[in-house]
């Protein structure tokens, strides 16, 4: 079974570099050691997860969320 991390991303990205290291530097202040391998693919903690976004409405303000899925060797 893959493994999946979502993460609230708290200042809006408005395109696709900003929204990728907004991730980039929240799961490194986690303590995971992570890299960009393309656009929608990251390497965390020596396993590749896939990146895609989410947008919620809240109600109050939208969210915005990543989402990545670890993928198969």
């Amino acid at each position: 079974m893959s493994k999946k991390i979502v993460l609230n991303i708290e200042n809006r990205c408005y395109n696709n570099n900003d929204f990728r290291n907004a991730v980039i530097k929240q799961l490194e202040e986690k303590g995971h050691v992570c890299q960009s391998i393309d656009s929608t693919t990251l390497l965390i903690d020596h396993k590749k997860y896939s990146l895609s976004e989410w947008n919620l409405s809240t109600g109050a303000a939208p969210l915005q969320q990543a989402i990545l899925k670890e993928l198969e060797s």
